[in-house]
């Protein structure tokens, strides 16, 4: 049958938000649960960004019937816009069971959206099966004509590659049309372009071979489809036999699959994987690492993970930067309490959040605190209390875990009993040094009042010197200038400090005697490299204050390195000084070319001699096949011995 919808003139309203409609209504229970509420009654969001528009584009599950398409500026607050019904963009087949579209912009094309989407597909004027099969389609709209191109099925059968597939079923491993399970593309694809090779990742979701369905994640590259890799695999334990939706992104050089878990009307949840490639990205390689779990009632007996009533669950994400952060869009259930006194999900709901990236790059949960405080000292270990309105959990958190680390992630749980919601709970962390916990320092009981929290704790007498690193080879020394003017040079050489970037003091200097922490006027730390002290470079001398020092080496020279944002790129790099002034280029392309790394150590090509100790911050900047007046730039990010650049497009 054939469907009415709008016209399709996405590229008007894609390009001029001039597309009328009701923005649905705001969930009052959505408000509770979440202060990210995006838009009601969308399911399985995917958000990209259009530079050609200078819009975000965000579309999910609607109706099942065709695709909404929100827009905004800012990346935060989205309005309707219009839909687009496949149906209509098909002579001669219709389509229902509309789910889970992935919004793509490839990399040569950027006036072209990219829409693959799941869908059970029918002869023009039949009625849909509810329990038809459903595949995979790709369709293309152009964003200057708002033409919707044909919608076609996914994959390259004569080349090797996976195919999507109408068959029914995957029985004993092989569907009738000789794919294997695993070659076959059924739902929640995401295409994924690494910025790092320029080259397309596919990935997508396969059903296994048994009557629970199995569901998993594989992925190929798309000029190179005969090579699957597979992800991750599901299981009975952790996913209630289904395991889907992928989402992957890339932040300073690291890649994370994001992925989603157990039954989607019931225990769904979140978990990532996290490399250093997406090769990287399979369990073979890495662990599953969780990102947000249910929270369950104290019924049993309910439908869903662990027999118990579901208070609240979501997951099927989609991430991405805007600005410096970055943000993971994800549907959360609405339920409410049926006769049997279980919760049952009534509709769905798409929400936001920021996600915090620990010191480790790991990502926070998203019900998660990060806390964190300062360091005391040589031997002393920590560990986190918490507690509920009702109860102390002393330890939550064992120095066992968490050693001498200076910061923790709580993820709502002390062992095996869930906390819930960090909002309601107070976390203080307690210090003790060689294990003497009778003697332990514990900072006060804090509320959390958002994902970060710093907690305080007393310290004990002495002092913290802290200094940059210099880079491979070196090794540092520490001296000190009492109050009346003595002078311990070194107070503590290199043989005891080694390749150290920090020294905690409590009044020893090691064969030149004592000296009170409080008698300490002034500091420096001096380094040399490969035992070459005559050629040492140390930092001005300063005062020392209650707690500490931190001071600043001269950089002998920089370590640049950046993302290669692909094929025919070159590269140049720019410079700010102490002094304010600007150097771009500092060197030029001709001398970068396509390196995706130099090493700084003073010489600006046809601009004179910058001494490395005066630069503050750099960039790298890039351009496709020399077209410089539309370069891509980094932000400007302040320089260490070694320093990460990234571009984005």
């Amino acid at each position: 049958m054939r469907h009415n919808s709008s016209p399709l003139l996405i590229c008007a309203c894609l390009a001029f938000a001039a597309c009328s409609g009701e923005v649905a209504p705001k969930s009052s229970l959505v408000a509770e649960i979440s202060s990210g509420h995006v838009v009601s009654h969308l399911a399985d969001p995917s958000v990209v960004y259009s530079a050609y528009l200078q819009k975000y584009i965000l579309s999910g599950t609607g109706t099942a019937m065709d695709l909404p398409f929100y827009l905004s500026v800012d990346g935060l607050n989205f309005d309707w816009a219009l839909s687009i019904s496949p149906s209509e963009a098909d002579p001669d087949y219709d389509y229902c069971k509309i789910w889970a579209p992935d919004l793509f912009i490839p990399g040569d094309d950027q006036r072209t959206l990219q829409v693959t989407f799941s869908a059970s597909r029918y002869d023009q004027g039949a009625e849909c099966k509810i329990d038809a099969s459903v595949t995979t389609f790709k369709m293309s709209v152009s964003l200057d004509s708002g033409r919707a191109a044909r919608p076609e099925t996914i994959g390259n059968p004569a080349a090797g590659g996976p195919a999507s597939s109408m068959e029914p079923g995957c029985i004993g491993g092989v569907i009738p049309n000789g794919w294997t399970c695993e070659r076959t593309i059924r739902i929640d694809s995401d295409n994924f372009l690494d910025p790092a090779t320029g080259r397309t990742h596919f990935y997508y979701t396969w059903f296994g071979h048994d009557p629970i369905s199995h569901n998993n994640v594989s992925s190929f590259v798309l000029d190179d489809p005969e090579r699957i890799q597979r992800n991750i695999l599901s299981s009975e334990t952790q996913d209630e036999h289904i395991l889907e939706a992928p989402d992957v992104f890339e932040r300073n050089g690291k890649y994370y699959l994001v992925y989603s878990r157990g039954n989607f009307a019931n225990s769904y949840s979140l978990g990532y994987l996290m490399g250093d490639s997406p090769s990287m990205l399979s369990t073979s390689h890495v662990p599953r690492r969780s990102l947000r779990e249910p929270i369950f009632g104290q019924a049993t007996g309910c439908t869903g993970y662990s027999g118990r009533s579901i208070l609240d669950a979501g997951g099927h994400s989609s991430t991405i930067r805007i600005g410096e952060d970055y943000f993971i869009f994800f549907h959360i259930n609405e339920s409410v309490y049926g006769p049997d006194g279980c919760h049952q999900v009534t509709r769905r709901h798409t929400v936001r959040q920021k996600l915090t990236f620990l010191p480790d790059n790991r990502i926070l949960n998203l019900r998660g605190v990060f806390l964190r405080w300062d360091e005391l000292g040589p031997g002393y270990e920590y560990s986190l209390d918490v507690q509920t309105p009702t109860r102390t959990f002393a330890p939550c958190i064992g120095a066992d875990k968490i050693g001498s680390s200076t910061w923790v992630e709580f993820d709502g749980r002390c062992g095996s009993d869930e906390l819930g919601e960090a909002a309601n709970l107070s976390f203080r962390v307690c210090a003790a040094q060689n294990g003497n916990w009778s003697s332990a320092l514990c900072s006060p009981y804090v509320s959390a009042t958002s994902t970060t929290l710093d907690l305080d704790l007393p310290r004990p007498r002495g002092l913290m010197f802290r200094w940059n690193n210099l880079g491979d080879g070196y090794e540092y020394s520490l001296d000190l200038e009492a109050r009346d003017g003595r002078l311990f040079l070194p107070c503590v050489d290199a043989g005891q400090l080694r390749d150290s970037l920090s020294h905690w003091f409590e009044g020893t200097c090691p064969g030149r005697g004592a000296l009170a922490p409080d008698q300490v006027g002034r500091a420096r730390v001096c380094a040399a490299r490969d035992g070459q002290w005559q050629d040492a470079v140390c930092s001005p001398a300063q005062a020392v204050t209650e707690t500490g020092l931190v001071m600043h080496l001269p950089l002998a020279e920089i370590s640049f390195s950046w993302n290669a944002l692909g094929p025919g790129y070159l590269y140049s790099l720019d410079l700010q000084t102490r002094s304010g002034q600007t150097i771009a280029p500092c060197v030029h392309a001709g001398i970068l070319g396509g390196q995706t790394s130099h090493r700084f150590s003073g010489e600006c090509p046809g601009r004179g001699e910058v001494p490395p100790a005066e630069v503050t911050s750099a960039r790298i900047c890039a351009a496709a096949d020399h077209d410089w007046s539309h370069a891509i730039c980094s932000p400007y990010t302040r320089t260490e011995a070694s320093t990460r650049l990234t571009l984005s497009r």
